[in-house]
């Protein structure tokens, strides 16, 4: 009962066949207590993996509806360029668009090199940079000793799709910050920008969503939630209490969102 009381399953496992048991009151209690330690582990183990199935679900499905809409706009892009004859611009946004496509095609693994995440959010933030003609700046700060430090893939994505999308509600340009670093033992990063920024109330209620492990779905496309809500509870889950975020915003100022994992 002591391992069981500790969520140690197995270990309660291991010492039950040195329990002797007999055909009386006790012997009956120690058999059920066996039998309902493996029902209890069966239970949390389906749990767990249906929960592991479900979100990867919604995480490709997120994908599926991300990449048409931003590859559209892409091809939308390069059509305009070819109409003005802008060779050269056209050639790079090609080039821009096939590291994308190599990156997001990639399905051997989920995880990468966080300097290969931050090359794809280069190549994305150049194509959006001509897709708004100029109105875009971004800033990205890349700590060297981040580059080799494994993540999972497209967490960053969402946030900059996000913060250029809320840049341009009420202003004519977006200026987005990406920052990486070391910090006491954790792997930072951070994604900020001047939009519209978020209420307390849309806050709390994200926090909400990631601490009952994404219980809405990722698909919900209202507010922030198609992206943000989605990378929190995907890093949740990966991490588990390795991962920890904060959001700090102001109405029509702009939103910071910081990443810690250790």
């Amino acid at each position: 009962m002591k391992f069981v009381e500790r969520g140690d399953f197995n270990g309660a496992k291991r010492v039950m066949p040195s329990i002797k048991s007999y055909h009386h009151e006790i012997g009956y209690v120690i058999k059920v207590f066996d039998h309902t330690i493996e029902q209890l582990n069966h239970l949390i183990e389906t749990e767990y993996e249906a929960n592991i199935r479900r979100k990867d679900a919604e995480y490709k499905a997120l994908l599926l509806q991300i990449n048409p809409h931003f590859l559209n706009n892409t091809l939308e892009v390069i059509g305009g360029l070819a109409v003005q004859g802008k060779k050269k611009e056209v050639m790079n946004v090609s080039i821009y668009l096939g590291r994308m496509m190599r990156y997001s095609l990639n399905t051997r693994t989920d995880v990468v090199k966080l300097g290969e995440e931050i090359s794809y959010i280069r190549s994305f933030i150049e194509i959006l940079k001509l897709r708004y003609e100029g109105a875009l700046t971004c800033e990205i700060d890349e700590q060297e000793e981040t580059k080799s430090i494994p993540i999972i893939k497209f967490i960053i994505q969402p946030l900059v799709e996000n913060a250029v999308k809320y840049s341009f509600i009420h202003h004519t340009v977006a200026d987005i910050k990406i920052k990486t670093m070391v910090q006491q033992g954790q792997l930072v990063i951070v994604v900020e920008d001047k939009g519209i920024g978020m209420s307390d109330e849309e806050i709390a209620n994200i926090c909400q969503t990631v601490k009952n492990d994404g219980s809405d779905s990722a698909l919900d496309s209202d507010g922030h939630s198609i992206g943000l809500k989605n990378v929190l509870g995907r890093l949740s889950l990966y991490y588990g209490a390795n991962f920890s975020f904060s959001i700090e915003s102001e109405v029509g100022h702009g939103t910071k969102i910081t990443l810690c994992i250790k």
